[in-house]
């Protein structure tokens, strides 16, 4: 559960449109599953967790049975400045839909790697040809880590199409209220991410 900030400003082209733009603050947090993660090439890392114990020399070929860390997810925060250029039509005295796009300013980004570790390996005796390990069941552990790649790079355009349907109500004299559900489509830098930014929510938006 996300929540932003902003502000719009409207300019009436006629009784029924009006062209409105400003800025506003978001972050969005998305993940993704290692499967859908065609890079990672089945994600598995190159040693094993910190502290497992290492199969004796002296049967390397038990070797390949070290379970190494599975890459389980990956999950990433992203804080934009939103600069958008909409149009609203108003369908009647109440209602309104708008549509447009927005150009979004990558401020800060993180990314993190989720994966699935082995706590007290299983190690062989060097004395023995049997395949039942010499000490007790490996236990199963959760790890995360930063990563050093970025959800979305920053060359180039990154933004959303937007759509939404609102309703504008008079709170008093001078002052209206706008409930205004929406739906934000990626495009450019945003599109191409290997996540899914797809988003949408309910803006509140006062009138003065």
């Amino acid at each position: 559960f996300d929540v932003g900030g902003g502000l719009v400003l409207a300019y009436k082209l006629s009784n029924r449109l009006a062209v409105r733009t400003g800025a506003s603050f978001n972050q969005y947090e998305v993940g993704i599953l290692a499967s859908e993660l065609a890079s990672e090439g089945g994600g598995r890392m190159d040693s094993p967790v910190d502290g497992a114990q290492l199969i004796s020399k002296e049967v390397p070929y038990r070797v390949n049975s070290i379970p190494l860390p599975n890459l389980n997810s990956v999950t990433g925060k992203i804080q934009t400045l939103d600069i958008p250029v909409e149009f609203r039509y108003h369908l009647s005295k109440d209602f309104y839909a708008t549509s447009g796009v927005s150009y979004a300013v990558v401020l800060s980004q993180e990314r993190f790697n989720h994966y699935s570790g082995y706590s007290d390996v299983p190690t062989y005796s060097s004395a023995s040809d049997s395949d039942s390990p010499t000490n007790k069941p490996v236990n199963k552990v959760e790890r995360t880590e930063p990563s050093a790649e970025e959800n979305v790079h920053s060359n180039g355009f990154g933004g959303f199409v937007n759509f939404s349907i609102g309703r504008k109500t008079q709170l008093g004299k001078s002052m209206k209220i706008s409930v205004e559900p929406f739906v934000k489509l990626p495009v450019g830098q945003f599109k191409r991410a290997d996540m899914n930014y797809t988003n949408g929510g309910i803006k509140i938006i006062t009138h003065f």
